[in-house]
């Protein structure tokens, strides 16, 4: 079992973390499609995602699921 992780930079201070799980070592053309399957999620959410709300959370401990 090979593991993949993703990290990305939602602000100064937060960080939101992926982890993808492989069969087989992974290649560059499994971690190129990751990326992008990643990449179409976030767009696709993106208009869902009210900033002001997130901060909200962040202060008082929450953290996003």
């Amino acid at each position: 079992v090979f593991f993949a992780e993703l990290g990305i930079k939602i602000t100064k201070s937060f960080r939101s973390y992926f982890i993808y799980i492989f069969d087989h070592h992974p290649t560059v053309d499994d971690m190129e499609r990751v990326v992008i399957g990643l990449e179409n999620l976030i767009n696709q959410n993106l208009d869902n995602v009210e900033p002001s709300e997130i901060a909200k959370n962040m202060q008082k401990g929450h953290t996003i699921n």
